[in-house]
């Protein structure tokens, strides 16, 4: 109303872009075994521009984590978020992405668990419910073309690059085949 106080007069409304989420989950490693000795999380920016992940946090189903105020992804690159930086690097020594270390690291559960990135606004920008984890250091994955998840095809998994995947065959690819094939002599007579 027009009672002289513009504060009252104003609604502010978060509209996300074309782009929404600029920012999503890539691959992660839930279950490291041996000198894996830390969980990371890889995030992609599929922007054309730089995204400042400040006021973004990183979570479970039960804890949400802030990411550093600090951290930047450069347009179409990707960011690994680790439990363990050292422990990271005496894996993948060649790494050439951005690493940062979440100091409160939100442990997924092996036996299943929700990963979820949280935007600067509060909103969910991407989020993965998983049954299970694999061994051998295999790691989850995204493939983007179809937006579906599948598992790692090498130890350790494609931090930092493009996933290489394996998917879970799907029910109309079935065959099935009876060896012997002994049949009743009634089925055969009639």
């Amino acid at each position: 109303s027009a009672d002289d106080r513009d504060y009252n007069n104003r609604k502010s409304l978060t509209a996300p872009g074309r782009q929404f989420p600029p920012v999503v989950l890539s691959e992660f490693l839930a279950n490291p075994e041996g000198s894996f000795g830390s969980e990371w999380v890889e995030l992609y920016n599929r922007e054309d521009t730089s995204v400042s992940l400040a006021r973004w946090r990183l979570g479970d189903s039960t804890q949400l984590s802030d990411l550093l105020p600090m951290v930047t992804i450069p347009s179409r690159e990707y960011l690994i978020l680790a439990q363990d930086t050292a422990a990271f690097r005496q894996n993948y020594f060649s790494f050439g992405c951005s690493l940062a270390e979440v100091s409160a690291w939100p442990a997924l559960n092996n036996s299943g668990d929700i990963l979820r990135l949280i935007d600067s606004f509060g909103l969910s920008a991407d989020v993965f419910a998983f049954s299970e984890t694999y061994s051998g250091n295999l790691t989850w994955g995204k493939e983007f073309a179809e937006n579906r998840w599948g598992r790692s095809v090498d130890s350790g998994g494609t931090p930092g690059t493009d996933n290489n995947l394996r998917f879970a065959q799907e029910g109309r690819d079935l065959r099935v085949e009876l060896s012997p094939q002994i049949y009743p002599s009634a089925c055969l007579s009639r």
